[in-house]
């Protein structure tokens, strides 16, 4: 049997896919330069449960066994380097990380769309920063009797600048670094630069669009009930200035960021809660299997359980 397709992804000159062996459940990650005449091309494989995504064009986030590694392909004369290694909050006896991914969307550009002729006037144009987006990271972590999901919210330029502070540390790191024991602590980069979200759905995987998420609102609910929507605005310039003159007219509330010593279940030590954000629920339920979004329009995608789709929803806000 042939290894199973996971993900695809193309930035610039570089195309990067993941693949499955389903006999061990182990992941190899292939890339290379559809450009290069040289053809560059590099092949790195992971135990259960790794994922990837770009955070720069030169630079590869790969989360793995409650670890995270950036490496750099700056350089395609020589193989990846390994450039930091960040450890995720340590976990209870008995629990483990069993599941994890990562996501980014591209900034797909810059050209503003032409409203003028339309009936609908967006209420806030939206247009992610080619400069920085929110990374989310989901993890999926097991015991023996429970399971729990969580979703990691962190700004991709604070992973970036984390690479020094790695270097500071521990010194340069080679592609041999990958699997050292030596790794940046969660409370020394994790709680000043991430939010957590607790208890999201695997049913409605939260979705991405710059520093904006879209998910579940009503997490205690049955997994075929209808839900109220949630957005969060990550944007700091948002979150900076929500207390101006034109505050009376924005939805939603303000959550502050702020450090906290709150020790969550089943971590041994306390979770991010470092990033402001706005947030908006939405007074309809909607009864759907998955939601996409861009900067100015929720998809809402409802499957049937082979996967059939049934309906498409768009949301304009």
């Amino acid at each position: 049997m042939g290894n199973i397709l996971e993900k695809l992804q193309i930035i610039g000159d570089n195309v990067i896919l993941q693949c499955r062996d389903p006999m061990d459940e182990s992941t190899c990650v292939q890339m290379w330069d559809w450009k290069c005449r040289e053809g560059y091309e590099f092949l790195l494989s992971f135990d259960d449960g790794a994922d990837y995504s770009f955070i720069a064009e030169d630079r590869l986030l790969f989360i793995t066994e409650g670890t995270m590694i950036i490496y750099s392909i700056t350089n395609k004369l020589k193989p990846p380097q390994c450039t930091a290694r960040l450890s995720l909050p340590s976990l209870m006896d008995g629990w483990v990380y069993k599941e994890l991914s990562t996501s980014i969307n591209p900034s797909p550009g810059f050209v503003l769309p032409d409203f003028q002729e339309s009936s609908h006037q967006p209420s806030c144009l939206f247009h992610p920063s080619a400069d920085d987006q929110l990374v989310l990271i989901r993890i999926f972590v097991l015991s023996n009797y429970q399971s729990s999901t969580f979703v990691f919210c962190a700004r991709r330029s604070a992973i970036l600048q984390i690479e020094s502070l790695f270097a500071k540390i521990y010194g340069k790191a080679t592609l041999s670094d990958s699997r050292s024991p030596w790794s940046l602590p969660w409370a020394v980069w994790g709680p000043q630069n991430t939010s957590c979200l607790q208890g999201e759905l695997l049913r409605w995987p939260q979705s991405l669009y710059g520093f904006r998420t879209v998910g579940s609102a009503d997490e205690d609910l049955g997994h075929c009930s209808p839900r109220r929507l949630c957005i969060r605005d990550f944007n700091p310039h948002v979150a900076c200035n929500y207390g101006a003159e034109d505050a009376a007219e924005r939805h939603g509330r303000l959550v502050r960021g702020e450090l906290t010593t709150t020790i969550h279940y089943p971590f041994t030590e306390p979770l991010g809660s470092a990033l402001p954000y706005r947030e908006i629920v939405s007074e309809e339920l909607f009864d759907v299997t998955e939601t996409m979004m861009d900067e100015s329009r929720i998809l809402l995608l409802d499957s049937l359980r082979d996967a059939e789709l049934q309906t498409v929803d768009v949301l304009v806000f």
